[in-house]
């Protein structure tokens, strides 16, 4: 079937085929297209190889660049985990230390107060018994 359009080169399928797999030579080129070669591709293959060839050359140039920038997204997430956990594990620390701290203050208050009670209650027999020493 013959496309007039000014603007058709090739089939959506086959544009897709060249991006996805560039040939590198005339013959992977033509083996594309199963059936038949269109005539525009029989008349300017050289061409359009060349410029397949030198947009592929570009894109791995920028490769490692690309690469570079991921490989840098991975390790600022790495880090971030990193720094998370450490603040998480920061917290656990002084929520621990906060505990033993409540702890000891519940322990000293609970002295105090079994020794304010125990000293009351020695001093209430002291001062019985020495009334009853006198009394006697």
């Amino acid at each position: 079937m013959a496309h007039f359009s000014s603007r058709y080169v090739l089939q959506n399928h086959i544009l897709f085929l060249i991006a996805d797999q560039p040939p590198i030579n005339m013959a992977s080129l033509v083996a594309l297209f199963k059936t038949s070669t269109p005539p525009v591709i029989k008349r300017r293959a050289k061409e359009l190889l060349s410029v397949i060839t030198e947009a592929v050359k570009n894109n791995s140039s920028s490769e490692p660049t690309e690469l570079r920038v991921e490989s840098q997204v991975i390790d600022n997430s790495i880090e971030l985990r990193k720094d998370k956990a450490e603040s998480q594990q920061a917290k656990i620390v002084m929520l621990d230390d906060e505990r033993k701290n409540l702890q000891k203050e519940s322990e000293k208050q609970t002295m105090d107060i079994w020794g304010g009670l125990l000293s009351s209650s020695t001093q209430r027999i002291g001062v019985e018994r020495h009334r009853r020493s006198e009394s006697n």
